[in-house]
C-alpha cells in the first residue's frame, strides 16, 4: 500500500503551491486549494467563494439533513452520490473537452454541474461541504483527503468527528462509518501506524 502519491504531488510541482494556491494535501484545509494528481492531469480547483456549485450542493446537504432528520455525514454522502454519480468516461471526456489534461487548473463545479466525476472529485466534493459545515456550525471536527494506492490510485474524506471519533466517506466505493468499521471494506483506509482491529 502506498502512501507516498503526496509526495510525488509536491517533488513533481516543486513545492506546496499551483499556480498561485496552496495545494490540497492530507491534513491540509480543503476550501481555496488546489488538487493535482501525482501525474499530470486536471488540477482541481475548491474554491466555494468563486464557485457557486459548490454553495448549491451545501445547501442540499443542509435541506436533505434537515427534512429527512439524518446526520449530515449522511446527508452529504447521499448528495454526492446523486448529483457526482461516478463516471469515468464521462468525466475524462469533460477533462479533454476543457483541455486540461497537463495540470490546468478546472473548477470542481464542472464536476458538479456535469453530475459526473471519479473518486477525487466525490471526495473534494464530500470534503469541502463537511469542511463549510464545521465552520458555519462551530464544530470541532475536521476533515482530509486521504489518497494511497495498491493495484490503483483512490482518494476519500477522512473526518476527525467531534465525538473523537474517525469517519471515512467514501462514496466510490459505497462507504459511510468510523475507521474502525470500514474493515469490511475492500479498501484499507488505515495510515500507516494505525492498528486495525481483527474481521
Amino acid at each position: 500500500m502506498g502512501w507516498n502519491r503526496s509526495i510525488v504531488v509536491k517533488e513533481r510541482l516543486g513545492g506546496t503551491t499551483h499556480e498561485g494556491r496552496r495545494i490540497i494535501f492530507r491534513d491540509t484545509p480543503i476550501d481555496l486549494g488546489v488538487y493535482p494528481g501525482a501525474g499530470m492531469r486536471e488540477a482541481i480547483v475548491v474554491d466555494s467563494r468563486k464557485d457557486p456549485q459548490i454553495r448549491i450542493l451545501y445547501e442540499k446537504a443542509k435541506l436533505r439533513a434537515q427534512s429527512r432528520r439524518l446526520g449530515f455525514l449522511t446527508a452529504v454522502f447521499q448528495i454526492v452520490s446523486e448529483e457526482i454519480p461516478y463516471n469515468e468516461e464521462r468525466a475524462n471526456h469533460l477533462i479533454s473537452r476543457l483541455n486540461a489534461w497537463h495540470d490546468k487548473k478546472l473548477y470542481l463545479g464542472h464536476f458538479i454541474e456535469e453530475h459526473c466525476g471519479v473518486c477525487r472529485h466525490q471526495a473534494l466534493a464530500a470534503g469541502v461541504i463537511i469542511e463549510l459545515a464545521t465552520k458555519e456550525f462551530r464544530d470541532s471536527g475536521r476533515s482530509s483527503i486521504d489518497r494511497n494506492d495498491s493495484y490503483a490510485a483512490h482518494v476519500w474524506v477522512r473526518h476527525y468527528g467531534s465525538d473523537s471519533r474517525i469517519y471515512i466517506l467514501d462514496v466510490a466505493q459505497r462507504f459511510l462509518g468510523t475507521l474502525q468499521e470500514s474493515v469490511r471494506c475492500p479498501w484499507d483506509y488505515f495510515r500507516p501506524g494505525e492498528a486495525k482491529p481483527k474481521k
